[in-house]
């Protein structure tokens, strides 16, 4: 019974990064990252914190989080990368800094755009 109590306190541990960001905890979110804690691992609905900060246009946290290793090509359950979020929400500079983490022009969204056709 510990050991499952541990597991599971471990898969919790995984998804906090992405569920503070929700709730736009952003000092929370820059501790857990400084503890090491995956920035990629998606939160309870499916979507990892870069989605949640690109959303919102936060753009030192979306640079945080790419420092921290976080995938500017990484797509939620819904398929939808950071780049097309931020290119749906018309976020310029945030467009910038995701291209030049290696985010991929030519992705499409999902309903088969290109990132172009959403900007």
């Amino acid at each position: 019974m510990v050991l499952i109590s541990m597991a599971n306190l471990g898969a919790q541990a995984d998804l906090r990064v992405a569920n503070e960001a929700i709730e736009r905890y952003m000092v929370t979110v820059r501790s857990l990252i400084e503890e090491g804690v995956d920035p990629n691992a998606p939160g309870v609905d499916g979507t990892p914190a870069l989605h949640w900060v690109v959303r919102v246009n936060d753009q030192e946290t979306a640079e945080l989080l790419i420092r921290a290793g976080a995938d500017p090509m990484l797509r939620n359950a819904y398929g939808a990368t950071p780049l097309y979020l931020a290119s749906l929400d018309g976020h310029a500079a945030m467009i910038r800094i995701l291209l030049d983490a290696g985010a991929d022009p030519d992705s499409v969204d999902p309903t088969g755009e290109t990132i172009l056709m959403t900007a």
